[in-house]
């Protein structure tokens, strides 16, 4: 399991908002696709496949698959993405693992609320 996090600050909650609204506009652009990235003479093509895009709780939410396959070698891997906004704060959190569920959007609610404790 891995997670990462990524919290910007902006110079007022308008423009964290602003992100967030720009943000949801991009990101259903993304769901609902599948595309392959090129292998090399060492791995095998990766085929992606990016689910649904969740919006609730004004947390945008989505999971994306990856495998890798060749006589000998099947790899697979899941990560859940989330970003959210508190006050002037944009919180971006990725988690992978097997199965990700909803930790993503779990640990950026965490953040949320310590930034909402400010």
């Amino acid at each position: 399991p891995a997670a990462t996090q990524a919290v910007v600050l902006f110079p007022s909650s308008d423009e964290a908002r602003a992100f967030f609204n720009t943000s949801s506009q991009r990101w259903p652009a993304c769901a609902n696709r599948q595309f392959t990235t090129p292998g090399d003479a060492d791995n095998p093509d990766a085929v992606w496949h990016v689910a649904p895009l969740s919006t609730a709780n004004a947390t945008l939410s989505t999971t994306i698959t990856m495998t890798m396959a060749r006589p000998g070698l099947n790899v697979h891997g899941s990560c859940q993405r989330a970003l959210t906004v508190r006050n002037n704060v944009a919180i971006d959190t990725c988690t992978c693992s097997d199965n990700p569920g909803d930790t993503a959007v779990t640990v950026a609610n965490q953040i949320a609320t310590k930034v909402d404790k400010q």
